[in-house]
């Protein structure tokens, strides 16, 4: 049943794959069915931009890398965690100039990482990697180049030397000879997460419960939708063989609950790294209509 009153929720994300359930969900009628209204944003700087549009109150809701918004959180950001949205983890290429002498990853130590900002996904995996590796950069290892496209001049000019991103949409970069991936990262927990502003949270929480609800649904039909895969590779630009491949390894969540431990070793993680301070319980992080188990 269509609902009478239209509620219009503002949301950020990456253009990648990860989110094309939204879009599934926004062409399909989805939202409209239950009154919502979604006006979607891309957004190819990533994480550490999206966490500033919601913190200014630009955007309502962001779907965002959960190691990115556990940091903002944790530094006084103006959200909490909703709902974990892609629960499989995200697996990072770690990439190189195709001329660069580096030919794996333990040639990185003391090289310099671009990095979409400070506080993004690619600066703290950069940390987790170089802590695997053992070692802790120094904060002029890090060379801002805002995005993806940046970082493909940063790398060429040798203005950087290492470039963490999601591997399979860096992979046009690998197959074209601009990069070279000499290794790969996977995040010990679930890649994405939604988010929504405090006041979103307060004062529009049947609503948000309506939206997430619906997300839910939206996923796990797109899960066993027959052609996913090819939707993803024509919307996106890449070849469906490697999304077939990287389809089979990934899973949206159609669940409400989200793992407290889950976000609590995160947090250390994060605590480990040095990327924040003072660690805080899993409930600080998450809205009272988070199903926190």
């Amino acid at each position: 049943m269509i609902s009478n009153s239209i509620t219009t929720f503002k949301i950020a994300g990456v253009p990648e794959h990860f989110n094309y359930p939204w879009h599934f969900a926004i062409e399909q009628g989805y939202f409209a069915k239950a009154g919502l209204n979604i006006e979607w944003q891309d957004n190819k700087s990533g994480t550490g931009a999206i966490t500033k549009l919601l913190n200014t109150g630009e955007i309502d809701l962001a779907v965002l890398l959960t190691e990115g918004i556990l940091a903002d959180i944790a530094k006084g950001g103006d959200s909490k965690i909703v709902q974990v949205f892609v629960k499989s983890p995200l697996n990072w290429g770690i990439h190189v100039s195709s001329n660069s002498a580096i030919q794996h990853k333990f040639g990185i130590k003391g090289k310099r990482f671009a990095i979409s900002r400070f506080g993004s996904g690619s600066h703290i995996m950069a940390y987790v990697l170089a802590q695997q590796l053992g070692y802790k950069p120094n904060p002029e290892d890090f060379v801002i180049v805002n995005d993806i496209d940046g970082a493909e001049k940063a790398l060429t000019n040798n203005e950087a030397d290492v470039f963490l991103w999601e591997k399979y949409m860096t992979m046009p970069l690998v197959e074209s000879g601009h990069f070279k991936r000499i290794g790969e990262i996977p995040t010990p927990w679930p890649g994405f997460v939604i988010a929504a502003r405090n006041e979103i949270c307060e004062t529009k929480e049947e609503e948000l419960k309506s939206l997430l609800n619906v997300i839910r649904t939206a996923s796990g039909d797109f899960m066993t939708h027959p052609d996913s895969f090819g939707l993803i590779a024509k919307r996106y630009g890449l070849k469906t063989d490697k999304m077939y491949e990287w389809f089979q390894i990934t899973e949206w969540e159609t669940n409400e609950q989200v793992n407290g431990d889950m976000i609590y070793a995160t947090a250390l993680t994060l605590q480990k790294v040095g990327i924040i301070k003072e660690l805080k319980s899993p409930l600080s992080f998450c809205a009272d209509l988070c199903k926190l188990v």
